[in-house]
């Protein structure tokens, strides 16, 4: 009987000593399922910590260029400021942009793309950078308009003026340099929706090597109403920028 006993002893003890393995296992995997947890949340707030970061810092850069604008554009032609822009490594190549009176830059963070917009009021042309880093951004007041960004022309004047008398003729040019490294051709247009003076290319294209210039008139012709008479002239680089110059003629009673 003593034999047995010792014998059902030692059976009860291998069910204790499992339910009990059983029961460590499962506050392991309790406690690492809590510690992942843990390790998520601190893993999202990191990183809505860094996305907020990046957007505050390209926001400042990019309201900063939009402040610029505007004071270069009250100043005067020539006035120009250099504003610092730091883009940091979720910016999105090809996103970055300027058009009229609103510029902007992308960002790409775990929750999605953002859109990092700023607004002028002066009507502004150029680009934006789009790669990680640094950059020191030009913003140049130009006749009617400012200037982002370094680009790969150089236009003179920044606005086409003619003066005119009744039934006259005249003719305004305009100097343009390729400032950048690669030939680019240029494709030009005349907006010019005025009935009483007409108004014309002598060129609707042209190519330019790396450091060449080129002339481009534009010959007006008025008829027998006074007044002053406005237009555009638009210019389509083959890389992509695109510059409009402010056409006018003045026609003298």
């Amino acid at each position: 009987m003593r034999t047995r006993a010792r014998t059902n002893e030692g059976g009860l003890k291998c069910p204790l000593r499992a339910q009990a393995s059983v029961e460590i296992i499962i506050i392991l995997a309790s406690l690492l399922l809590v510690f992942g947890l843990i390790l998520n949340a601190a893993g999202l707030r990191l990183g809505d910590t860094r996305t907020f970061a990046d957007n505050e810092m390209t926001g400042a850069g990019v309201s900063g260029i939009a402040a610029a604008a505007d004071e270069v554009y009250a100043e005067g032609v020539g006035s120009q400021r250099l504003v610092k822009l730091s883009l940091p490594a979720s910016v999105v190549q090809g996103r970055s942009f300027v058009d009229g009176h609103l510029l902007g830059v992308q960002l790409l963070n775990a929750r999605g793309p953002t859109d990092i917009n700023a607004r002028a009021g002066a009507p502004m042309q150029g680009s934006l950078p789009d790669t990680p880093g640094d950059h020191q951004v030009r913003v140049k007041a130009a006749q009617g308009f400012v200037i982002i960004g370094e680009t790969s022309l150089s236009i003179e004047p920044t606005l086409l003026y003619a003066y005119l008398g009744k039934t006259g003729e005249s003719e305004a040019k305009l100097t343009i340099i390729n400032t950048g490294n690669e030939p680019l051709t240029l494709s030009l247009s005349l907006d010019w929706p005025n009935q009483a003076v007409s108004a014309a290319l002598d060129q609707t294209s042209l190519s330019l090597q790396p450091g060449e210039a080129r002339t481009v008139s534009v010959k007006f012709a008025s008829g027998e109403t006074a007044g002053t008479y406005a237009g555009e002239l638009v210019l389509d680089a083959s890389n992509g920028e695109q510059f409009n110059v402010g056409v006018m003629a003045d026609v003298l009673a």
